[in-house]
């Protein structure tokens, strides 16, 4: 079936280069373009085989994936936090190639991860930047999770691979719905029975954090900075970070930053902001621009510099931001804003506890710790 597929997919994608020329919006079923948040409920919809050998599954936002193999063997993870999702669902060892990112970004990644530095691992370079569809016909893909690029998601669903985006939602429970979709797209038992463990999870953390922050007086409650990737680059107000921030706690600085993009500003804004606390995330050595923060006079009159409340944000495995610890980065966001309010929250205890249910790996106490840090492992 896989050579007999490869060779249709040669046809088909010599019709598909005339395509490319017009190009092709990311649609729902019906030819609209649908950026709606469903319920849960709603999403990863799955539409059972027709006797083709295939299935389709309805992400959150609208979008249908078409032309799943009933049984999903090898998998392209090319879409940045695709590679972690799938590792929480028990799937790393269907992942026959990923992005150069997986492997140089996140040391972490090569001690919990157990494939990643595998010799027949294919890594591709620069996928989100430009990807030869037809070279993953030689790999025997059968799904391939990336971005939401129309023309490359159509011209691998013309090669027979099935497309999966991200999700474009922007809401915290983004989270949630993507990882279900993902477990849909798996199409077994058992990374449904993960999602769901993890659905509880994040849930039932949520609510515990909520249960304490929603008593905090408004005269207490921090202004916060968050540095998406870096101190002087800001997430928007209707951005999934920004509610994060509300759900720890804190008052989001970016109130004047409309629509859900981060956006570069510069020091005047920053300081006008007044923030309470700093955070900062997405670059190359977080804890370097901390320090920056602290040298540099020009933000000595912040509050968040003379309460020494400029942090960076752990990241592990994968961005604390953007991947499954987002519950994470709520839980321990609203114990380092108010300690006070959360006296018996080791989180130490609590990224070892998450680690060894959703990564399968034990960590010790220092390297938790480390991670917590902002640190490499030793």
């Amino acid at each position: 079936m896989r050579r007999f597929r490869k060779i249709i997919a040669l046809i088909l994608s010599l019709s598909f280069l005339l395509s490319l020329l017009t190009g092709c919006a990311r649609t729902t079923n019906n030819g609209n373009t649908d950026n709606s948040s469903n319920q849960q409920s709603d999403v990863g919809n799955e539409t059972p085989s027709d006797g083709s050998g295939t299935r389709s599954v309805t992400l959150s936002d609208g979008y249908v994936v078409e032309g799943i193999p009933e049984n999903v063997e090898r998998i392209a993870a090319l879409f940045g936090p695709s590679y972690e999702r799938l590792f929480v669902l028990g799937a790393e060892d269907k992942i026959v190639a990923c992005s150069n990112s997986h492997r140089d970004s996140w040391p972490w990644s090569h001690l919990i991860y157990q494939h990643i530095d595998d010799e027949d691992m294919v890594v591709i370079q620069n996928p989100n930047s430009g990807l030869n569809v037809e070279d993953l016909l030689e790999y025997d893909i059968d799904v391939c999770f990336y971005w939401s690029t129309a023309d490359v998601l159509k011209a691998l669903e013309n090669i027979g691979i099935a497309a999966v985006p991200y999700n474009t939602n922007s809401d915290v429970d983004s989270i949630k719905q993507e990882l279900y979709a993902y477990a849909q797209v798996l199409g077994d038992d058992e990374s449904m029975a993960i999602y769901e463990k993890y659905a509880n999870y994040f849930d039932e953390t949520l609510a515990e954090v909520q249960a304490v922050t929603s008593q905090i007086p408004e005269e207490e409650r921090k202004v916060v900075h968050y540095g998406m990737r870096g101190l002087l680059s800001s997430v928007a107000a209707d951005s999934n970070i920004a509610a994060v921030i509300e759900y720890a706690g804190g008052i989001p600085a970016c109130t004047e930053l409309a629509g859900t993009d981060s956006a570069d500003i510069d020091k005047e804004q920053l300081i006008s902001w007044n923030p309470d606390a700093i955070f900062i995330d997405h670059t190359g050595d977080p804890q370097a621009e901390v320090d920056t923060v602290y040298s540099d006079s020009d933000y000595a009159s912040l509050p968040a510099v003379q309460n020494e409340e400029v942090y960076c944000v752990p990241t592990g495995v994968f961005y604390w931001d953007a991947g499954v610890q987002m519950i994470l980065l709520i839980k321990w966001m609203a114990v380092t804003l108010y300690p006070e309010y959360f006296p018996d929250v080791d989180m130490v205890a609590e990224l070892q506890d998450f680690y060894q249910e959703f990564y399968r790996y034990d960590l010790t106490t220092e390297q938790a710790q480390a991670i917590l840090n902002c640190e490499d492992p030793s």
